[in-house]
């Protein structure tokens, strides 16, 4: 019987270890923050001198897990899905490797490659879905706060074609954007008007401005949840 009963502790015990390893497991997984970052840019509508936001131009949503971006979601001006960017990651990089592009139907478009320096993405390749043909390179850099001040966009034949510099206010949040053409000359941009910030500093409402025009062009809205 002592036999028997130590026998039927082992079992027990061995129960109660691999259902508190489960245990484990799930509060673990359970910490990893699931969240959905999603960006609206609205028309704007005049009306009598005032204006409020109106027609959506196009809408783009960031799925995350932990730090890591999943997924990004784009749609067309009517929310139907446009595309869906899904991202690779090696060993515990918080940082993408590699990234396919689906259409609506779900075909590969396209492929990306990263490169990824200091806790930044530096440059980004993209590639035809079908011939892996190289399309375009984007090249990146940031300021001493980490902050992304421009976008140079080249072709496959490494020659420029756009670059974009960006403007921030003091927690990060971007109040400017312009365009420059392979010269080097402005041929655009735009200006942000915050509104609304939530607790953690990060804009969730604001204007957009063209050039010295009175009234805004676009309104921009995001949501965190």
């Amino acid at each position: 019987m002592k036999q028997k009963y130590s026998i039927l502790s082992l079992g027990s015990n061995l129960l109660v270890l691999c259902t508190l390893a489960l245990c484990l497991g799930s509060c673990a997984n359970a910490k990893v923050k699931k969240q959905t970052v999603t960006l609206y840019a609205y028309e704007v509508d005049m009306a009598a001198e005032t204006y409020s936001a109106g027609r959506l131009k196009y809408m783009e949503a960031e799925y995350y897990e932990g730090n890591r971006l999943i997924s990004k979601t784009y749609y067309n001006n009517n929310q139907s899905v446009k595309g869906v960017e899904k991202y690779q990651y090696t060993d515990n990089d918080s940082l993408p490797e590699s990234s396919k592009y689906y259409d609506a139907d779900g075909g590969v478009q396209a492929n990306y490659t990263f490169t990824n320096q200091n806790n930044h993405q530096v440059q980004r390749n993209g590639y035809e879905g079908d011939t892996q043909k190289l399309l375009r390179q984007e090249r990146y850099q940031y300021d001493t706060a980490g902050r992304r001040i421009s976008k140079i966009i080249f072709d496959s034949e490494n020659l420029k074609q756009r670059s974009f510099l960006f403007g921030h206010d003091e927690f990060g949040n971007e109040t400017q954007m312009q365009v420059l053409d392979y010269k080097d000359e402005v041929i655009g941009g735009e200006e942000y008007e915050i509104k609304y910030i939530d607790d953690k500093n990060r804009w969730i409402e604001k204007w957009g401005y063209v050039g010295k025009e009175k009234y805004p062009k676009t309104f921009y809205r995001k949501s965190y949840k």
